[in-house]
């Protein structure tokens, strides 16, 4: 099943789930699903993609000034910045979806921000995420778990979806959180080394 979605590798984990040691989502499964009725088109839900990472953006942005040393609020900045290019591939995406659509300033007008990637508020995530301050590793630690929460949530909103091409572009932004998952797993590891980053 995993396969013909694109997958191009898939792996069973003996033990199951209790021997899983890697990243799991957290939160209650119905996190963000309410953003969809199922009915979207391709255009419609990248509209609502774009207003995630507009969320995100948003997230870093109000997190950099609660950052507990220089290092931590950089990684804010730099972050941020890499979800903005994120934006702008989603936005790529929505154009060639709907050529006539709107304009990207229209569009970042109109995406609301308070709920980003993963499908939490901002202002509760940040009360729960960093309620005292952070450094840079666990600022990383925090990216990562974003990341698989919008990688999770991507898959699940793809089985509400009646639309072909549109489940098509989920699977397709799943794809581009795992590439943020690598990329963050790296920057962690260069910070538990004590590499700059």
């Amino acid at each position: 099943m995993l396969a013909g979605r694109g997958f191009q590798e898939v792996y069973s984990l003996a033990g199951g789930i209790k021997a899983w040691e890697g990243l799991t989502a957290a939160g209650p499964v119905e996190r963000g699903l309410g953003l969809l009725s199922g009915r979207e088109d391709r255009a419609q839900l990248l509209v609502i993609a774009f207003g995630l990472e507009s969320g995100l953006v948003a997230f870093y942005r109000q997190a950099q000034p609660l950052a507990g040393d220089r290092r931590a609020g950089d990684l804010c900045q730099r972050l941020a910045q890499a979800e903005e290019r994120h934006q702008d591939m989603v936005y790529g995406l929505y154009r060639q979806a709907a050529p006539a659509g709107l304009e990207r300033a229209e569009l970042a007008r109109r995406a609301t921000a308070l709920v980003m990637e993963g499908g939490e508020e901002v202002p509760q995530a940040l009360a729960r995420l960093f309620p005292q301050g952070f450094g840079a590793a666990e600022l990383l630690e925090t990216a990562m778990g974003i990341e698989a929460q919008a990688l999770d949530l991507y898959l699940r909103m793809s089985h509400k979806l009646t639309d072909e091409p549109a489940r098509q572009a989920l699977y397709d932004l799943a794809q581009e959180e795992k590439a943020h998952l690598a990329a963050l797993g790296g920057l962690l590891e260069q910070v538990t080394r004590g590499e700059p980053v």
